[in-house]
Order: C-alpha cells, then sequence, then structure tokens
C-alpha cells in the first residue's frame, strides 16, 4: 500500500499532487466531517469508506462499472463521481442527512439532471450553480428525494433513521413499522423486425430523460401478471400486441437514485396492432443495433450489446 492510502482526509497540503490516474483509494473510515470542502489532489475517498454512505450512493456506480467517489463540498451539499473525469459519468449531490440525492448524468460535453432548484440542467455548470444557491432542506422528495418515507403511513409520526438488518432504514419508533424499499419491479418486450432492428421509442415531456430512447417498457401493476404487464406496456407506448416469451435479461436500475428499479426485458413476437407512439412516448421506430438513436439507459445499452 503506498504512502498516500492512509492519507488523512483533511490532506496533508504538503503531499505533492499526483496526476488523475494515479491517485489511490483511501483505506480508511470517514465520518460527514472528515470530508474536505475541496478536491483533493493526492488520493480519492470511496463512497465505501464514509461511514454514512446510504445503500443508495454506494451502488449508485454499479451500473457503469466505476467506484463512486468523494469530489468536493458545494454549499451544504456532497458532491459525488461514478466514472471518469473526462466522458461518460454520474454526478450525485447529497445532504449529509441523505435525505436527498439529485443526479447529473454527463456523457462528454453534454449531460442532463434535475438541480436543486427543481428545473432540468443540460449543462453541468448550471446544475452545480443550483447547488451552491440552494440549500438542501429547501428541496421537496419531488426532485430528487430518496424515496424514503418521512412520516409513519401506520400511525403518522415522523419516522427516524435507524440500523435494521445491517442497513439504515427508517422507522418508527412509536408503533415499530419499518420502511423497508423494495424496489418496483418493470417489464420491457424485445421486438426485432424481419431485418433484425430493434423496436424503441422516444420518451416524451413528461418522461424521465425526455428526448431519449429506450426499449418499450414500464411498472408492473400491484396484482398483474408480470408478462401480462410488458405486454400491456407495449401496446401502450407503441400501439402493438404481442406474444410475450422468454426472459433475456434482467437487471438493478440505478440510473435514478431517487428510484432504484428492478427490471425485466423478455422476447416478444407482434401479433396484430397498428404502430404508433402513445403513453409517455412520443416517437416509435425500429432501429438497425448499429445505428441507434441517443438511448436514456444504461441497462438498455447492456441487453444491447448481447443482442448484437
Amino acid at each position: 500500500m503506498s504512502e498516500y492510502a492512509m492519507a488523512p482526509a483533511s490532506h496533508d497540503p504538503n503531499l505533492p499532487a499526483l496526476p488523475v490516474g494515479e491517485r489511490p483509494f483511501v483505506d480508511g473510515s470517514f465520518t460527514t466531517e472528515d470530508l474536505p470542502d475541496t478536491p483533493t489532489r493526492s488520493f480519492r475517498i470511496p463512497a465505501s469508506s464514509w461511514v454514512d454512505a446510504p445503500e443508495t450512493l454506494l451502488a449508485a456506480g454499479d451500473d457503469l462499472g466505476e467506484p463512486v467517489e468523494y469530489k468536493r463540498r458545494i454549499g451544504e451539499w456532497l458532491l459525488w463521481r461514478a466514472g471518469p473525469a473526462v466522458g461518460r459519468a454520474r454526478y450525485l449531490a447529497l445532504d449529509p442527512g441523505a435525505d436527498v440525492i439529485l443526479t447529473f448524468e454527463l456523457d462528454g460535453k453534454t449531460g442532463r439532471g434535475v438541480g436543486a432548484d427543481g428545473e432540468e440542467h443540460v449543462r453541468f455548470r448550471t446544475w452545480k450553480e443550483s447547488l451552491r444557491d440552494r440549500a438542501p432542506g429547501s428541496v421537496g422528495h419531488l426532485h430528487g428525494g430518496l424515496g424514503e418515507y418521512t412520516f409513519c403511513p401506520q400511525c403518522a409520526q415522523r419516522l427516524e433513521a435507524a440500523q435494521v438488518d445491517g442497513r439504515r432504514r427508517m422507522r418508527c419508533n412509536a408503533c415499530g413499522f419499518i420502511h423497508w424499499r423494495n424496489p418496483p419491479v418493470g417489464a420491457a418486450v424485445v421486438v426485432r423486425d424481419d431485418e433484425g432492428r430493434l423496436l424503441m421509442v422516444r420518451r416524451g415531456p413528461g418522461a424521465s430523460r425526455s428526448g431519449l430512447w429506450s426499449i418499450p417498457a414500464g411498472f408492473v401493476d400491484y396484482g398483474e401478471e408480470v408478462r401480462r404487464a410488458a405486454a400491456r406496456e407495449l401496446r401502450e407506448e407503441t400501439g402493438l400486441e404481442a406474444t410475450v416469451g422468454e426472459v433475456l435479461h434482467v437487471a438493478t436500475n440505478f440510473h435514478d437514485p431517487a428510484k432504484v428499479t428492478i427490471g425485466i426485458w423478455f422476447a416478444g413476437v407482434v401479433t396484430g396492432g397498428t404502430l404508433v407512439a402513445g403513453d409517455d412516448a412520443d416517437a416509435v421506430g425500429f432501429f438497425a443495433l448499429d445505428e441507434l438513436p441517443p438511448l436514456a439507459f444504461a441497462t438498455d445499452e447492456e441487453l444491447i450489446r448481447q443482442l448484437g
């Protein structure tokens, strides 16, 4: 282990700065107070070393195959990143109490994310400026909250964070209710035409990641059989009827830390209907695998690589 691997979180200014690719990760435990105000130049702090890190933050880089590392403080926010400094990366801003996480997806020089002002930003600089100008406590759950209950749904008392089965969970000290936060399940249908082209929909203005494309999919309703849900979502978004068959892919979606979900992709064969965009899709079409439009989700990309 190098001399920098045990460097204090306050980062000794006498330590020489290292090139980005040569900075080692710190091996240790860090409280919120230990995290420095400015970026470190000699080492890196992984989210796994932050003792108060929520599970959502720890898993936020899994779909990118990258660890989450600490960057700096912006106002009252803690800024983290999964991915390289240049290229495709995910930035996450959260308050020290882990009540809110905001994300910005960066792909080269462009990106997309909802800021602390509740507005969607396509420039990383303006997204960061929104963090500086607004405190975490002023941001509601509609704008990137972690999806945790604030009050008990059984007795209306305020929930408190507690360690339950080795994880941070929200618990009611009055009646004992625990918010387990099981992830919702989404079902997608993979349809290809006679030329091998893939059916995709463009996400409309009311959908997350609007303007980008995805495989037709949606959430399974309570009590709904999963294949029926997949067929329903396909019909609503594309106008097509299909027989839903074998499972092609299963993955956890970490792209939105406020709503981590499980996705199941099924093979589908069209049996009828008319191709027309509907529901939260504003365009639909078939695309060759080497001529795909801009994609919304990394998990769709994983599946498409398997198809190719």
